[in-house]
Order: structure tokens, then sequence, then C-alpha cells
């Protein structure tokens, strides 16, 4: 490559030592290194580049306002966006669990009230700061339960991704 491609970032399966001996060595990987003195710094006063291991990479949003921004809006250059998952578009999951099966539940059967003793349907007394059991309910037969999500996620899924080594030219 022996365009005059400053600030270009292109993606390689070459090592940095590989991708060099081919391109020059005004080729660097994008690790978020200081480049001072280097043709970059002087066009764009960037102290580091930015460091793209690791991450993908996402165009700026550049004041984009439709379903596809960046649920971030305009981040600097650079900026470090975490990992996400949306939940589906609706607003409320609802439904029954399975039928499957004769099961139990679990629940506490005894405690203490105001410092004294407390009895439980089974006749026990329990003594105060006493252990408190946990016991199962007796079989109920084959049942199911109704579950609710109304809320949750966040507000976007980002992608799989295959790792490439990054490189930005920062000298001609």
């Amino acid at each position: 490559m022996s365009y005059n491609l400053l600030g270009a970032v292109v993606y390689s399966i070459l090592s940095e030592t590989q991708f060099q001996d081919i391109n020059g060595e005004g080729w660097i990987l994008m690790d978020g290194r200081n480049i001072e003195g280097s043709e970059l710094y002087q066009r764009t006063g960037m102290k580091n580049i930015p460091d793209a291991r690791g991450v993908f990479i996402r165009g700026m949003n550049c004041n984009r306002n439709d379903k596809h921004k960046d649920t971030d809006g305009n981040r600097p250059l650079g900026h470090i966006q975490d990992d996400t998952t949306r939940l589906p578009r609706i607003r409320h999951f609802s439904g029954i669990t399975s039928e499957n099966g004769n099961h139990n539940h679990k629940y506490n059967v005894g405690n203490t009230v105001n410092g004294h003793k407390y009895k439980t349907k089974g006749g026990e007394f329990w003594p105060k700061h006493g252990p408190i059991p946990v016991l199962n309910t007796q079989h109920a037969g084959n049942h199911q339960h109704n579950v609710t999500i109304n809320y949750g996620g966040d507000p976007e899924t980002r992608p799989r991704n295959i790792a490439l080594y990054v490189y930005i030219k920062i000298n001609n």
C-alpha cells in the first residue's frame, strides 16, 4: 500500500512485523500507544491512537438520528462502548411454564417474632435466634406457573465478531 493514507485504518491477518515489512513502518497496530511526533499527531493533535484490540469498530454517529443511530449518540473518537444485550422489541413477556413433573416448593417454617418463640404449623417451637429450617411443600401434582417479565435488557444488542489485527497509518 503505497497510497498517502495518513489516518487510514485497515484490518489484516498479518502480525505487526509482517504488515510493516510489506507496507512500511508508517503503519502501526492500533493499540492505544502514544504517537506524539508522528505526522498523524501533527495533523490531529491526538496524542494516543484509539485502542482497537478486543473490540469491533463502529462508525462515528455524526449526528445520525434514525433507527440505526448509535444509542450513545455522538461519542468521542476512540471511545470504547461496553457490550449490551437488547430484549426483544415487545415490552412485556408473559407465559406459563410446562406441566412436566410433579414437584414441590421450598419455604421457611420457623422464625422468632419480637424475641419470642414462633410456632410452626407442625407444632415445633424454635428458640430465639435459632435455626430457620427450610422445608418443602407437599407435592402438588403436575401444575403450571405463570411467568411475567416486564423490564430489563439494554438498548441494543451488539453482534458476534471476528478477531483481526487493526492497523492505522501514522506516517507517510
